[in-house]
């Protein structure tokens, strides 16, 4: 066959780049905002809420939550990244999808573009 030693590779000895928490490039606070604890959840979770928006947990750790500087995009095709690890999270508030580290990091929707 014309596949030569590639075909003898197995998975076990590829070395593929990939990035740490790779959407958190862009944490905010609105978008912890939208990942935060909605309706009737009871009193631990409107407490929670309270002590969130008391101490500015948001504004506190969105320098630790951000893990990269550069895109998806700019990742793939800029510094050959082939691995990408994509934490998600669901919004009740907004109804969609979030990449998440911690904070909301970019919409899904936006990250999935990124890679098409």
């Amino acid at each position: 066959s014309s596949g030569g030693d590639a075909e003898r590779v197995r998975v076990t000895e590829l070395f593929l780049v990939g990035s740490h928490n790779s959407a958190a490039y862009d944490v905010s606070v609105s978008g912890a905002d939208a990942l935060r604890a909605d309706g009737g959840g009871g009193a631990v979770r409107r407490a929670l809420n309270a002590t969130a928006d008391a101490i500015d947990v948001g504004g506190a750790i969105s320098g630790l939550a951000q893990c990269q500087s550069a895109t998806v995009f700019d990742q793939l095709w800029h510094h050959g990244v082939r691995a990408l690890d994509l934490r998600v999270a669901w919004s009740v508030a907004e109804q969609q999808w979030y990449t998440a580290h911690t904070l909301a990091a970019p919409p899904l929707s936006t990250v999935l573009a990124d890679v098409a």
